[in-house]
């Protein structure tokens, strides 16, 4: 009966780290990825948000934007997926890539995904 409980122990840790591990949080992102916000300017900034086990990440210093994917279970890195320049279009904002993007306070959204500005304290 005690190594059923300590196999069950090991497992429900296990499995406990992969749930937090799948987690955006402050020790994800690198100082390397962090562009503080411009009040000048609603795009600029850090922007992450979490679908599943995979995290999403676009860092826009001024108006050039580059997005990220951190995936996978072990090798938790980000991987750079496009580079971007937003331009001001006559019915909005569209990058060069074609996402529409667009910010409200601190939610940027880039097609039908919303992220959350990232502010390291």
């Amino acid at each position: 009966m005690k190594k059923i409980m300590c196999i069950f122990l090991v497992c429900g840790i296990f499995i406990f780290g992969i749930l937090l591990s799948s987690c955006v949080g402050t020790a994800a992102i690198s100082d390397d990825y962090i562009v503080l916000p411009d009040p000048n300017n609603l795009f600029q900034g850090t922007w992450v948000t979490t679908v599943g086990s995979v995290d999403y990440m676009h860092v826009i210093n001024g108006m050039n934007g580059t997005f990220y994917i951190r995936s996978g279970i072990y090798a938790r890195v980000w991987q750079r997926q496009a580079v971007y320049i937003i331009e001001r279009k006559e019915n909005g904002y569209m990058t060069s890539n074609n996402w529409r993007i667009n910010v409200t306070n601190n939610i940027l959204a880039v097609e039908n995904t919303t992220y959350e500005r990232f502010v390291k304290q």
